[in-house]
């Protein structure tokens, strides 16, 4: 069976420290995803049943996050991987240095959406690496790692996302809390559902929350963080296999952006995959993936796929530099009716 991109797709990715007190992501020449360098610690009662966690975590409620769908974060991203990727096929887009318009307004690319919606609270209110506190369990698990997730985007061509300076919204559940192992190695993983589509100015919260529920979102994405317990200084160079240097949580270096990752796979599949980017109407119905292995800042990043005996469905993946997994993923394609939206103003 053909695999693609082995060849085509090799990516040096570098993290590099930030020292200010914001935490962003920057993807320069280098795919270099900013992160801040310093711990945090969350104050919380420590005597707690695991139902009860499981309980407060899903009753609360996240604040919904609006952006304006404009053209310009897309097109910076799509610079700054563009040297990292294989050339669109000649049924898709090229590449253009100049600003999209929104006359007419483009699609939003798929996983595009993980660049919209950051989080909209002030810096104090934020985790010291700037993440939303109400996603965390809170001490003593302020370790924090992508552990995979899926996105489905919506069959109906009226719900596509555009690029059009239309205001929209994420609505953010935490649908699921699992804890496994004890003691020091107990985890706590948390799966947030993340609801995202158009609306319009003024909308009451209840009806945003109403218009976005079943069926009537864009995209559907559940994200998995896994939140583990804080090292001391001597375990995370004894996890990281540098005994006696003091290393940040247990890592080697810093570690490759996980949106970042899904993104490329996303790249990958409609930029070189047969039956997708070679096809007019073509498009991926639904990703699920699974980060396995951490990727390391300065290193080879090298991102592949396949398709499966099943049509219309294919195995991406992410390899180390040995070789081995770093990130699966399974992905459905189909065609669809291309009919237009209506555009026109009522």
């Amino acid at each position: 069976m053909p695999t693609y991109g082995a060849s085509l797709c090799e990516i040096t990715a570098s993290v590099i420290m930030h020292t200010s007190p914001l935490a962003r992501l920057t993807l320069t020449a280098a795919a270099r995803p900013v992160l801040k360098s310093h711990s945090y610690i969350i104050a919380v009662n420590h005597r707690r049943n695991d139902s009860t966690l499981s309980l407060n975590l899903k009753a609360r409620c996240l604040p919904l996050t609006y952006d304006y769908l404009s053209p310009t974060p897309y097109h910076l991203l799509n610079l700054s991987l563009t040297d990292f990727l294989p050339p669109p096929s000649p049924s898709r887009n090229a590449l253009t240095l100049d600003l999209p318009s929104i006359y007419p307004a483009q699609p939003m690319p798929l996983g595009s959406h993980l660049i919209y919606f950051p989080p909209q609270i002030p810096e104090s209110l934020l985790l010291p690496d700037g993440t939303d506190p109400l996603q965390s369990p809170g001490a003593p698990w302020v370790r924090r790692l992508w552990a995979g997730g899926s996105v489905k985007w919506s069959p109906d061509p009226m719900r596509t996302l555009r690029l059009r300076g239309q205001r929209a919204v994420c609505m953010e559940n935490i649908t699921d809390v699992e804890i496994k192992a004890k003691g020091e190695a107990e985890k706590v993983f948390v799966t947030i559902e993340r609801r995202v589509g158009e609306v319009e100015e003024g909308m009451a919260e209840d009806d945003v929350r109403c218009q976005l529920s079943g069926e009537k979102a864009s995209v559907v994405e559940k994200r998995i963080i896994v939140f583990m317990r804080e090292r001391t200084a001597e375990q995370a160079a004894t996890a990281a296999g540098t005994p006696g240097k003091v290393v940040k949580q247990g890592h080697r270096n810093l570690l490759v952006h996980g949106p970042l990752q899904l993104i490329l796979l996303l790249e990958l599949l409609t930029r070189k995959a047969p039956g997708v980017c070679d096809v007019p109407g073509a498009m991926i119905e639904e990703i699920e993936y699974k980060n396995l292995s951490p990727l390391y800042a300065e290193e080879p990043l090298k991102i592949c796929g396949r398709p499966t005996d099943t049509e219309g469905v294919y195995d991406l993946w992410a390899e180390t530099p040995a070789g081995g997994y770093a990130v699966k993923a399974t992905a459905k394609v189909r065609r669809r009716n291309m009919e237009k939206p209506n555009t026109s103003e009522p």
